[in-house]
């Protein structure tokens, strides 16, 4: 190691026996300058006031800091240091002021004392080694690096994708659902309508009929319902059939239905059933002294 230079232990002197109102330099901290940012190298407490040999000694340890850091530096031929010195102001320290110095490289110390062996092919052999050795956890690190970032695309891709599908398939459920019911509609309104086709299908068969199945087989006369003009109402037909099914009693209705084909009897009972009970209602909303028993099954109200 070299010796400290002297200008360099007169400032560190100087700054050790400023004291000022804000208090004196509590320590002095060694920097390497790279250019691009300070490198702390180490510290050390500001020497006593009034001691030269002590602050010469502080000087000589910095200094001593800066070359070590400077021998173990290859490929500059120069290296800048900073020493900065730190006043205690009210418990907390500041920077007061700094000494920059330089020093040379490791290249450069072993240029100066005749080091001009050259190299040796085990050497460059060895450093070609640790170079490619080097390279190679560099590029390790590169295809870490990026198989990170393409693991973490992919299963952002995927969420995306998944969640995507989920909806697809919610909104393919939706619309399937939509679908079913409005065929349950259209299946409903279908059978609604075929259902009164039948009705008035099977009262046109029913009205042309009676007549001759009550001549047939009561021997009684067709009366006004067999004498209908051609082209009355539904209304008129209806109250028609209404009064032949109110006059039925139990018996003939079975002995009509014996002589009928299953899909007319089935039909039969349907229109008789359906007429049945719409005579029960109308009678059931007169007043009780006026009500028919024999329509309603109860008995008549007496006063």
């Amino acid at each position: 190691m070299s010796t400290a230079e002297n200008q360099f232990c007169t400032w560190v002197g100087r700054r050790a026996s400023d004291i000022t109102e804000d208090g004196g330099i509590s320590h002095f901290t060694c920097f390497h300058d790279s250019g691009d940012g300070y490198e702390r190298l180490g510290a050390h407490r500001s020497p006593s006031v009034d001691h030269e040999e002590e602050a010469a000694d502080v000087a000589q340890i910095l200094w001593d800091m800066a070359e070590k850091d400077a021998s173990t530096r290859l490929g500059t031929n120069t290296e800048r240091y900073v020493v900065i010195a730190y006043r205690d102001v009210g418990g907390t320290e500041e920077e007061d002021s700094q000494y920059s110095f330089t020093l040379h490289g490791r290249n450069r110390r072993l240029s100066a004392i005749g080091d001009s062996e050259p190299a040796t092919e085990k050497g460059v052999l060895g450093q070609q080694m640790r170079v490619i050795g080097e390279l190679h956890k560099l590029l390790a690190d590169v295809n870490q690096s990026t198989n990170q970032q393409l693991t973490s695309e992919n299963a952002r891709l995927a969420n995306r994708l998944k969640s995507e599908e989920e909806m697809r398939l919610k909104s393919f459920e939706i619309m399937q659902d939509l679908m079913d019911r409005k065929q349950d509609r259209d299946l409903n309104r279908a059978e609604a309508e075929q259902r009164a086709k039948r009705v008035d299908q099977v009262a046109e068969f029913a009205l042309s009929m009676m007549p001759l199945m009550m001549a047939k087989f009561f021997g009684t006369s067709a009366g006004t319902f067999g004498n209908l003009p051609a082209g009355v109402g539904n209304a008129a037909r209806d109250q028609s059939v209404a009064k032949v099914i109110k006059a039925l009693s139990e018996d003939e209705v079975a002995k009509i239905a014996e002589h009928l084909e299953p899909p007319n009897r089935l039909a039969f009972f349907e229109l008789y059933q359906s007429y049945a009970t719409d005579l029960k209602k109308a009678e059931k909303e007169k007043p009780p002294e006026l009500q028919d028993e024999a329509v309603t099954g109860k008995q008549p109200t007496t006063h």
